[in-house]
């Protein structure tokens, strides 16, 4: 039989083993935790582009006419979750020297080609004030793809616009309404006045019918229409090419008689009231006929007083009239 002594022992060193053993099991359930921070920057996306950096309206006519219609786009991203709007002006009129198109012949239209916010075209003119065309809707504050604008010009030249080569600036700015953010485009418009130099005389021929010799004729007329953009002086001036003549004879030009008026504010000189085969001016246009808005009109008339033995003939000759800057 096992005697207390032996018993005492063996249960010491059970219970040493039981406490060594939960000691292992306790450092064996430990642990130690660290932690990484993860950080990725999503870098502002807020962009403004345009298709082409000019618009050429090419060479026109003066007025009344209308330039070719040029065209061109505008793309716009932003990833800002803000609103954002487009603007339009002009950085001043269409000028040439000292000569101006008005700014409400510059004319404009368009649309938002994909686009779902407010599209306010205004009154269709340009102007040096900044007008804002486009305005971002909720879902555009941020863009998964390009928002694009298709923008079209034209201009009217006014009647008698001076000759020359007109330019200005389109300014474009894409602005965050939150931060203040702002792109800006400037894009470079052309268009040409051709020169406009014309005169006419209706109708073409003076026919006094028939008469007989110690009578004056019938009285005809001329009808005189000059215009010009070429900004300068202007005159008008006449001559015969010779007397009146039939083969061998002749009605002297002091009997060949002329008288006038003029619509316009130039000077009008009767001179003499006698043709002559040397030219003599007649009209100096004024100041502000050197761009004529509106054609300067003047009427001739003619007769001749036939001398009393005039030979029975057909009598022609020809009167030149000459439009000279």
């Amino acid at each position: 039989m096992m005697n207390a002594k032996t018993l005492r022992k063996g249960l010491f060193c059970l219970y040493l083993m039981l406490c060594l053993g939960t000691c292992k099991i306790a450092y064996s359930q430990s642990q130690i935790i660290e932690n990484a921070t993860a950080t990725v920057m999503i870098n502002s996306i807020f962009t403004m582009t345009i298709s082409q950096p000019s618009l050429n309206f090419g060479n026109v006519n003066p007025g009344p006419a209308t330039t070719p219609t040029r065209e061109f786009y505008v793309f716009s991203e932003s990833n800002n979750n803000n609103l954002w709007e487009l603007s339009i002006s002009l950085m001043a009129p269409l000028t040439s020297d000292t000569s101006t198109i008005p700014n409400e012949n510059f004319n404009w239209w368009g649309w938002s080609t994909n686009g779902s916010g407010t599209w306010d075209g205004g009154d269709g003119n340009l102007d040096t004030i900044s007008h804002t065309f486009y305005s971002a809707d909720n879902d555009e504050w941020i863009t998964s793809a390009p928002i694009q604008q298709s923008l079209q010009f034209n201009v009217d030249i006014p009647d008698g616009q001076v000759v020359g080569v007109y330019t200005t600036s389109l300014i474009l700015k894409m602005r965050d309404t939150v931060t203040y953010q702002e792109i800006e485009e400037i894009i470079y418009v052309t268009v040409g006045v051709n020169p406009s130099f014309t005169f006419s005389v209706h109708p073409p021929s003076l026919d006094f019918s028939s008469t007989l010799p110690g009578n004056t004729t019938e009285t005809k007329t001329l009808y005189l229409s000059c215009s010009t953009n070429n900004n300068t002086s202007w005159s008008l001036n006449m001559r015969v090419i010779s007397e009146l003549t039939s083969g061998t004879y002749t009605i002297p030009n002091e009997a060949f008689k002329w008288n006038g008026s003029s619509q316009g504010t130039g000077i009008f000189y009767p001179g003499t009231g006698l043709v002559s085969t040397t030219a003599f001016t007649f009209y100096d246009a004024a100041l502000e006929e050197y761009v004529t808005s509106a054609p300067i009109e003047l009427l001739l008339n003619y007769y001749v007083e036939v001398p009393q033995n005039q030979v029975a003939g057909s009598y022609t000759t020809t009167v030149v009239m000459t439009m000279t800057e």
